[in-house]
């Protein structure tokens, strides 16, 4: 037998398998270490895109823009990452109340206050608009037309972002 242990949550989770049920192991070659300046190598890779105009070349002042985050149910450091991403909003003169944050929920239930203070942080929180996406809420379903085959184009985003040009979107999957 081979015991598994697996982070989850702020914990983990551990299983054991035998070889019949173990397939194979899929482990990075080299240890990943995590970059001793973190915020300093998002505002690098914020400021300098791969492929792309930097993000407040994208913006232009009077717009609004939504940025959608991963939900508890991922470990994206947005803590780290949306300040650096709203000071490059500020410097294309977009401002905090032009911005809705929205929760990528998925199918998963709603974000809770505390993991969205554990998510953010109390200061983030309080300074900007934060929606829980809602997969149930099928009223606000936006049809945006039909496939060559003829297939149904509908996008479930809540309104007031999906009226927001652009998008932006920040995940760790």
């Amino acid at each position: 037998m081979v015991r598994l242990t697996m982070p989850y949550g702020e914990g983990s989770l551990s299983m054991e398998a035998g070889p019949e049920d173990l397939i194979g192991l899929a482990e990075p070659r080299e240890p990943l270490v995590a970059a001793a300046d973190q915020e300093g190598e998002i505002s690098r890779a914020v400021s300098c895109p791969i492929g792309c105009p930097r993000l407040c070349d994208m913006v232009k002042r009077g717009q609004r823009v939504a940025v959608a985050i991963s939900d508890y149910s991922r470990h994206t450091p947005t803590k780290l990452i949306l300040p650096v991403v709203l000071e490059e909003l500020g410097a294309a003169g977009i401002r905090d109340e032009d911005v809705t944050v929205v929760v990528a929920t998925g199918l998963h239930r709603p974000t809770r206050r505390d993991e969205l203070e554990h998510m953010l942080g109390p200061a983030l929180l309080s300074r900007l608009r934060v929606l829980n996406h809602d997969p149930d809420m099928h009223e606000g379903l936006v049809r945006l037309g039909v496939t060559s085959r003829g297939t149904p184009v509908v996008l479930d985003w809540p309104r007031p972002p999906l009226e927001s040009t652009p998008r932006a979107c920040m995940n760790c999957v």
